[in-house]
């Protein structure tokens, strides 16, 4: 199975042709949008702004409620656009959704909670289950208090670049960029995804990754 933590697109790119890749899986292939597909804080100054008034993780329930604000800068149609092309090319697209699959005669439940950063998160009620559970998010500081037996997130890119000034924030915790996060016996993985620059050249600091993950037999 494969889960893709969004930010598939960037700018007002409307050429989709990329996205074409997706159908040569041969795999069960779930994803979530990211505030990139929302066209929501998506330059440097709006990415600050909405990344210092990031919410406290892990979330309780009724948090979400007062997170859901839209602030205009997101553009939903284009993450219409973005979803149905994915679709297309045999990606479930779960926006505040779950499924259950069996992989290996094994019972894995997929939720999918929609953009934080374009007020779109919203996790639906997963009925208690036996199920191994994962959670897919876009941006870590939107994960719950689920439970989940592993939730993964992606948008940090791993840093990407580290502007001149930013290794306080980083290293006093306000931002965490990679890697596992425990929280009593939750888990969190931050990965730094395969994505690089908006620019016309290649620009990142931080190093890709795909991560494998092999869960425990029960």
């Amino acid at each position: 199975m494969v889960l893709i933590g969004g930010d598939f697109v960037y700018d007002d790119d409307e050429n989709f042709s990329l996205q074409e890749v997706w159908s040569e899986i041969d795999a069960p292939v779930y994803a979530v949008l990211g505030n990139h597909d929302y066209k929501s804080g998506i330059v440097a100054s709006s990415c600050w702004q909405k990344t210092l008034t990031d919410p406290k993780a892990p979330l309780q329930p009724g948090d979400y409620d007062r997170l859901m604000v839209r602030d205009n800068s997101a553009d939903y149609a284009y993450a219409d656009k973005v979803a149905g092309v994915l679709e297309e090319n045999g990606v479930r697209v779960l926006r505040n959704e779950y499924e259950e699959i069996m992989i290996d005669g094994r019972s894995v439940t997929i939720v999918g909670v929609d953009d934080g950063w374009a007020g779109m998160a919203a996790p639906p009620h997963v009925p208690e289950t036996d199920s191994f559970t994962i959670y897919l998010i876009h941006e870590p500081a939107y994960r719950g208090n689920w439970d989940a037996d592993l939730t993964l997130a992606g948008h940090t890119h791993g840093g990407q670049i580290v502007p001149a000034g930013s290794e306080r924030i980083i290293s006093g915790g306000m931002v965490t960029l990679s890697g596992k996060i425990e929280e009593g016996n939750k888990i969190t993985y931050i990965s730094r995804g395969i994505g690089t620059s908006n620019l016309d050249i290649t620009l990142r600091a931080s190093s890709p990754e795909i991560v494998i993950i092999n869960p425990p037999s029960p």
